[in-house]
C-alpha cells in the first residue's frame, strides 16, 4: 500500500489523472477490505464465537480460488484488487503470533521486531531467552515471506495464476487447524 500512496501522488502531482485512478483503486480496496473483517469480527462477536478466523479463511479461499481462474489476459487490475481485498482481511485479522504483533501480508515490521530481538539478545544478557524465542519467531516470519514471495514468482512465470493454488492448500491447511483449535 506504500507505494500505491507514493505513486498516487506523484501522479496527480503530474496531471496524470488514469494512472493515479490505478492507485486509487487497491488502497479504496484495503480500507473497504479492513471494513469487511471488522465486520466479520463483530459478526462472530455477536455470536459468541472468539474470532473470525475461520471465516476469514474461508473468503480469502473462495477470492484466491476464483483469482486462480482468471485468464492472464484478465486485466492486472482486477486481479490486484481482488488479491489486495484478501490480503486486507487476512492483516486486519491475524495480527498476532505466540503474543507479538506481526503482519502476515508484509514483512517490515516483522523485519523490525527481527532486528529488535537480535539486538536485545546482544545487548541485554538478561533477557536471552526472551530475545531468542523473539528472534525465532521473527526469524522464521521472514524466511517463511522470502520463501513465498520467491516461489510465488518462480510459479507465476511457470504457471500464471494457478500460482495461487499453492497458496490455496496452505489456507486450507490453516482453515483446518483453526477449525480443529476451535473445537
Amino acid at each position: 500500500m506504500t507505494g500505491n500512496v507514493v505513486l498516487l501522488g506523484i501522479e496527480m502531482l503530474s496531471f496524470q489523472r488514469q494512472q493515479a485512478l490505478n492507485h486509487l483503486t487497491p488502497l479504496v480496496t484495503f480500507v473497504v477490505g479492513i471494513w469487511a473483517a471488522r465486520a466479520l469480527h463483530l459478526r462472530a462477536t455477536d455470536r459468541g464465537r472468539p474470532s473470525p478466523y475461520a471465516a476469514v479463511l474461508l473468503w480469502e479461499i473462495g477470492i484466491l480460488f476464483m483469482v486462480s481462474w482468471l485468464p492472464a489476459s484478465c486485466p492486472d487490475i482486477v486481479i490486484t484488487t481482488c488479491v489486495v481485498f484478501a490480503a486486507s482481511l487476512q492483516v486486519q485479522t491475524f495480527r498476532t503470533v505466540l503474543g507479538h504483533a506481526y503482519t502476515s501480508t508484509f514483512t517490515t515490521g516483522n523485519l523490525r521486531n527481527l532486528s529488535e530481538a537480535i539486538f536485545d539478545r546482544v545487548t541485554h544478557p538478561d533477557s536471552k531467552r526472551e530475545s531468542e524465542n523473539k528472534a525465532r519467531i521473527f526469524g522464521i516470519i521472514c524466511t517463511c515471506f522470502l520463501i513465498g514471495a520467491t516461489g510465488g514468482a518462480y510459479a507465476t512465470r511457470r504457471i500464471g495464476n494457478h500460482a495461487l493454488w499453492v497458496e490455496l492448500v496452505l489456507l486450507l491447511l490453516a482453515l483446518e487447524r483453526v477449525r480443529t483449535r476451535s473445537v
